[in-house]
């Protein structure tokens, strides 16, 4: 079925239509907050430097530079409020790994970022890796749904192909992912994989094949399908400098 849209017709469920439809015809606005995590790729604990195509300040928000990220949550529900007519929030961890830290500590953070302004915020998005999620911090994520929020579990597949997520500097297996959503096989939670398609070396039947490994997971819920973008600053960006590859 066609969403209807502003800009037109899209054959496939789209997020910013799922949310109006889901809320009620409200305008629900992520906040992205950086809590200041690492990640097991840049502390040493499987490496240092991170993914090849991850810069982590291209995605993070105005507001990092601010004293803490509470002050980041009301800075940005302000800025959405007047920019974007936004009426209700759901608070983002994106930058870095935002599971990777000790349960009693993710509670903390997340009760805290939960704790302003309650009455306009709808949802908990946590954005992770494969490696980084174990029973308790799932069962620690599906407590606030009984406290009448929608969680969602954002985590990076980026390729199926091992030789790629080495390649990419990754420090994650396939095999691990597919271990993740083992443990997530139950849950309650929404669970959104993010893919990269056009990773170097994937050819186009490489990726299509993506979506037969997708559909082998019916916990998944939402699906986020990035084109390859080459950012200044990180690893491929210095590797496509010096000897620049088909994208």
């Amino acid at each position: 079925m066609n969403k209807s849209l502003a800009f037109g017709e899209k054959n496939y469920n789209y997020y910013s239509a799922y949310l109006r439809k889901k809320y009620h015809g409200k305008n629900v606005y992520k906040v992205i907050v950086d809590a200041g995590f690492t990640c097991p790729n840049r502390d040493g604990s499987k490496g240092y430097g991170g993914c090849a195509y991850c810069n982590v300040d291209s995605f993070t928000p105005q507001s990092r530079n601010l004293e803490g990220f509470r002050e980041q949550i009301v800075y940005s529900m302000e800025r959405a409020a007047k920019n974007y007519k936004a009426e209700k929030f759901i608070i983002y961890f994106q930058p870095n790994t935002n599971t990777y830290a000790p349960v009693d500590e993710l509670k903390k953070i997340y009760d805290e970022a939960l704790s302003i302004h309650p009455e306009k915020i709808v949802g908990l998005s946590v954005g992770t890796r494969p490696d980084c999620i174990d029973l308790k911090k799932i069962k620690l994520l599906e407590s606030y749904q009984n406290k009448g929020l929608d969680v969602d579990l954002e985590m990076g597949m980026e390729s199926i192909y091992d030789k790629t997520l080495v390649d990419i500097n990754r420090g994650c297996s396939h095999e691990e992912f597919v271990e993740a959503m083992q443990l997530l096989e139950n849950t309650s939670l929404e669970i959104c994989i993010h893919t990269i398609l056009g990773l170097p070396g994937e050819s186009r039947e490489m990726l299509l094949a993506y979506a037969n490994e997708i559909n082998k997971f019916p916990q998944i819920k939402f699906v986020k399908f990035h084109h390859l973008h080459i950012v200044e600053g990180s690893i491929l960006g210095v590797k496509y400098k010096r000897n620049p590859f088909t994208v």
